[in-house]
């Protein structure tokens, strides 16, 4: 949730790094790189990396606002931040299959996000909880557009929001698609020297034709929720990701 300001972001201190993660935009791999280069011991599972209570990252909440504003803002004791972005629409089929077409009876992660999406369709579109015991797609889509973006879980958020780009200017932002050629350019600009060995996130909808999720409707649906991120992270709201040839 977008609760408060700069509440996501990420301080690795003894790197003197600010990572901001995009949720389905590598961040599981990008979080186990940095704990790794912090020496800390590999996270047990991705769960554990994600857990703020354990996975030894700094966070906000954990700062005295004047060392806050050094590291973000100050001309000394500013940390590099950086972020890694991803096309809007190719995120969106992440965040769907994995969270919301693959869920299964007692699954808990995400849970209660897809709970609140699919009552949201339900009281925007006039239909009983039973009309509608499952989101497809053009559902989820259309609940997404229904909901108050400040209420959406971080995993289809607004990239925008969830970097607090407005308030954050960032020392190099890397679309996803880019990272891997961009890796050695991020790993100097961080004073490191170990490559990124863990894998990016590059499943799913990484290399599949897109175009089937998108009709017309559905797309200028996108086009108007995710408009900041895609004028902000520099996408074009007209190219729906076709696949590798």
């Amino acid at each position: 949730m977008f609760d408060r300001p700069f509440n996501s972001l990420i301080f690795c201190h003894p790197l003197r790094v600010v990572y901001s993660p995009i949720p389905k935009a590598a961040c599981s791999s990008l979080k186990a790189y940095l704990r790794q280069q912090m020496g800390l011991p590999e996270a047990p599972n991705v769960e554990s990396l994600h857990n703020r209570r354990i996975n030894g990252f700094g966070y906000p909440q954990t700062m005295d606002p004047e060392e806050l504003c050094r590291a973000l803002y100050g001309r000394s004791g500013r940390y590099f931040k950086f972020t890694v972005c991803r096309n809007p629409y190719a995120r969106l089929v992440s965040a769907y299959n994995d969270l919301v077409a693959s869920r299964s009876p007692g699954r808990l992660r995400g849970d209660a996000a897809v709970e609140a999406l699919r009552l949201q369709y339900c009281k925007a579109y006039d239909k009983r909880p039973s009309e509608a015991p499952e989101l497809t797609f053009e559902m989820f889509v259309r609940a997404i557009e229904a909901s108050n973006p400040v209420e959406l879980d971080r995993h289809w958020q607004m990239q925008f929001m969830v970097t607090c780009a407005h308030l954050v200017t960032y020392d190099m932002t890397i679309k996803l698609e880019e990272l891997p050629g961009k890796q050695a350019q991020l790993i100097s600009a961080m004073n490191l020297t170990e490559p990124i060995s863990f894998r990016l996130n590059r499943t799913g909808a990484a290399d599949a034709d897109l175009r089937p999720y998108f009709p017309e409707d559905i797309a200028a649906i996108v086009r108007r929720i995710y408009r900041r991120d895609f004028h902000h992270f520099g996408y074009d709201p007209a190219d729906i990701p076709r696949g590798v040839a």
